[in-house]
């Protein structure tokens, strides 16, 4: 299996576009993960995820059927100092070559 990915960014940084192409003969189960910073708050809706950094919101939007879970993981700032963090688990399932989309969109309020 072989996989590439591709960022589109747009000019007024509102949004950005993430393709991942998965080269593959067989079915496999494709986890892709999100990290975010400590003070991050991730809430799921349908197959999107709500993320509000501060006093920003970013929305998440997985254009292929995906099963969203937040997990933890330990971020180090610094060396020998770890703190528990949010990341964002998107699982999906795939037969042969694939292409997975998903876009972070700046939410103004």
């Amino acid at each position: 299996m072989t996989h590439k990915r591709t960022f589109n960014i747009k000019k007024d940084f509102s949004e950005i576009c993430c393709e991942d192409e998965v080269y593959c003969n067989s079915k496999h189960q494709i986890v892709r993960s999100l990290h975010f910073i400590d003070n991050a708050e991730i809430k799921l809706k349908d197959n999107k995820a709500i993320i509000t950094v501060s006093n920003r919101k970013y929305h998440i939007v997985f254009e292929n059927f995906a099963r969203l879970k937040v997990g933890s993981y330990f971020l180090s700032r610094n060396y020998g100092h770890k703190i528990e963090a949010k990341k964002l688990l998107a699982f999906c399932d795939i037969e042969k070559n694939t292409v997975l989309n998903f876009k972070i969109q700046s939410v103004h309020y």
